[in-house]
């Protein structure tokens, strides 16, 4: 069947004066302009999902019934007979399309009628002054722009609930009792607390964005360049160490065997390093200087070693210093048996001052630090869309905003504040 045309009816239902019958078809129906369909299909299907399509009057779901003639004629008489909440979407142009004059007048009958109560108003945009409407500065709408459809709905429903109209099994009872949370259909579910990862990222499909700067360490790697990540504490540091090891057999054509992850967290002293080092490159013994840079040049391999927590090495006495300028000669050079990539909280020049007179040994051997940097905006909205998708609770844009603004974008707070988020729109602990 060929879509409706554009008619001024299908665009905008239009309103009658009269209160609805008892038993009225049509739970809720949309008033809006064409060009806002998108917004309010999403919207209308979520409501079909709860209430069935056949209480919900948007012109997609009976076509068949509204292709007919005088349709100016039967259309206002579902909304002035059979239906029982009307939902009037405003936007900029909502007021100017060449047939707003019967619109605009059923609607002023209704809002100066007993039954104003039957109207419940959304905006998107600034509609301008619709006084004419009867609709004035005072009057209140539901902003919906930066809301998902599943929040939109379940604020509709309430107010269904709050006018007293029936709302059938299909409808959520966390709607009925009067919560404003998005709960479970057919389609879509409400799944376990998708946020609150904690520490090091090791699941590739645990890991989010992070696509330019590893781009960037595998092209340093590549030409056999050691590399220094800095970042704050938990902005994503030890996780990008882990996808090293997980993408760089594949993105460098090398074996997993020549990527190692080595963290420092547990490591007391240089001898504890060589024996921690020596066991992840599967040597038999552990062993140090060049008799460790003989056997794995002996090997004919050269390994990328991921160093984490080096702050441990700051220690003076359990590494005076011996262990840096070791890895150094180990990794520096053309022929050198080890790359090495390096996370720290500041750069390797502070961290480890060594002599002021000569450049700190890593330092010197990673050059610039690259700076792991907090999310985007538009990367915490899209992070958070992915977490949530195909779940029944979802975050609008303005979540997301103030997600990112009291976080900072930083990744585990973002986890954290989202993870709080969604238990509470959930209810659960």
């Amino acid at each position: 069947m060929q879509p409706l045309p554009q008619s001024p009816y299908c665009e905008a239902e239009v309103m009658g004066l009269q209160g609805q019958k008892d038993g009225a078809r049509f739970a809720v129906g949309f008033s809006y302009v064409g060009e806002n369909r998108a917004l309010v299909a999403p919207l209308a299907e979520e409501l079909a999902r709860r209430l069935g399509r056949q209480r919900v009057l948007f012109d997609r779901f009976h076509e068949a019934e509204l292709a007919r003639l005088d349709l100016d004629v039967y259309l206002p008489r579902l909304y002035r007979d059979e239906t029982e909440l009307i939902v009037v979407l405003l936007s900029p142009d909502y007021p100017n399309k060449r047939w707003c004059g019967l619109e605009l007048r059923w609607i002023r009958q209704l809002i100066c009628s007993p039954d104003k109560d039957r109207i419940m108003l959304l905006r998107v945009g600034d509609p301008g002054d619709l006084s004419e409407l009867g609709i004035l500065a005072g009057d209140g709408y539901l902003d919906v722009a930066a809301r998902a459809a599943t929040e939109i709905s379940a604020l509709i429903l309430q107010r269904m609930v709050q006018r007293g109209i029936r709302i059938h099994e299909a409808a959520d009872p966390a709607v009925v009792a009067g919560e404003v949370v998005p709960m479970p259909s057919p389609l879509v579910e409400v799944m376990a607390n998708p946020f609150g990862d904690r520490g090091c990222i090791r699941d590739p499909a645990r890991f989010f964005d992070r696509d330019e700067p590893l781009r960037r360490i595998f092209e340093e790697l590549g030409k056999g360049s050691s590399l220094s990540l800095v970042g704050e504490t938990q902005i994503g540091k030890s996780s990008l160490l882990a996808m090293i090891c997980h993408k760089g057999p594949e993105t460098l054509q090398l074996s997993p065997e020549q990527f190692c992850l080595l963290d420092l967290q547990g490591i007391g002293d240089e001898n504890e390093f060589f024996e921690a080092l020596c066991e992840v490159l599967a040597l038999p013994q552990t062993l140090r200087g060049w008799q460790l840079g003989r056997a794995l040049r002996q090997r004919g391999q050269r390994y990328v070693v991921c160093l984490d927590e080096i702050e441990k090495m700051v220690n003076p006495h359990g590494f005076p210093g011996a262990a840096r300028t070791e890895l150094r000669g180990l990794a520096d050079g053309s022929e050198a048996p080890l790359t090495l990539v390096i996370a720290s909280r500041s750069s390797l020049e502070s961290l480890f001052e060594d002599d002021p007179r000569s450049t700190s040994p890593l330092a010197g051997l990673c050059g610039a630090p690259l700076r792991v940097l907090p999310f985007s905006l538009a990367i915490t909205q899209q992070f958070l869309r992915e977490r949530l998708k195909g779940n029944a609770i979802q975050f609008s844009l303005a979540d997301g905003e103030r997600l990112h603004q009291q976080t900072k974008g930083h990744p585990a707070k973002l986890q954290a504040a989202a993870a709080d988020l969604y238990r509470e729109r959930t209810g659960t602990c």
